[in-house]
């Protein structure tokens, strides 16, 4: 498992130019941003060439990370299982249509904030990634029924889905998790203002098996 403050951090033990700043708490914590803000762009990269092992990834809140470098990860590591990609909007659909791809064991995704993310990566995902367990798509506002339909469908063994915020979201996608995901413990549908639904007593008369309503906060 690799997270981005681990990652920066180990390039920070290595960095002969942060040793001039180590003499304070202050200082070290100046040296650690700085390294960090260099890891984003080219770290992701390091370890698509070298970390094809890797099973579990955190980039959370790293603005700088392209699509190029998400996609190498995908095609570098096939046995990924865990993906984090929360709060970085930058991202197009073409990364994700690539963990789609070359990720079969994938099961856990988190996308929150992904405004670009559209339903055909989402058919990508059902394709490629059906034994998805935990897919957190709040506030990737570009998504419709249409996407959510297919991961229901696909992804049988799903527990836990939040598309928090999503606006295109409607009582046929909660039909569609009822009728083909049997085992669905936690469902986000807050915000999803079209879905007549969304209220947690009347998810339980569609959904039996949901008992957490609450993912994104």
């Amino acid at each position: 498992t690799l997270s981005s403050s681990s990652a920066a951090s180990d390039v920070y033990k290595r960095q002969p130019c942060c040793a001039p700043w180590r003499g304070t708490d202050a200082r070290r914590a100046h040296a650690r941003r700085a390294v960090r803000r260099r890891a984003h762009a080219a770290g992701i990269l390091c370890v698509a060439a070298h970390c094809k092992h890797l099973h579990a990834l955190d980039i959370t809140r790293l603005p700088l990370v392209s699509d190029t470098a998400v996609s190498a990860i995908a095609q570098s590591c096939a046995g990924m299982r865990e993906l984090r990609l929360y709060a970085s909007s930058q991202y197009t659909s073409a990364p994700i249509v690539d963990v789609a791809t070359h990720c079969p064991q994938l099961r856990l995704l988190d996308c929150t904030g992904h405004n670009r993310l559209t339903d055909d990566a989402l058919r990508a995902l059902a394709l490629g990634c059906p034994s998805l367990t935990s897919l957190n798509l709040s506030w990737a506002t570009k998504l419709t029924d249409a996407g959510v339909v297919a991961i229901a469908r696909a992804c049988r063994d799903l527990r836990l889905l939040s598309v928090h915020g999503v606006l295109g979201i409607t009582d046929v996608s909660i039909r569609a998790l009822g009728e083909h995901v049997r085992g669905l413990e936690a469902l986000d549908v807050r915000g999803c203002t079209a879905a007549a639904s969304r209220e947690p007593d009347k998810l339980r008369e569609i959904i039996p098996s949901v008992r957490v309503f609450v993912v994104h906060t």
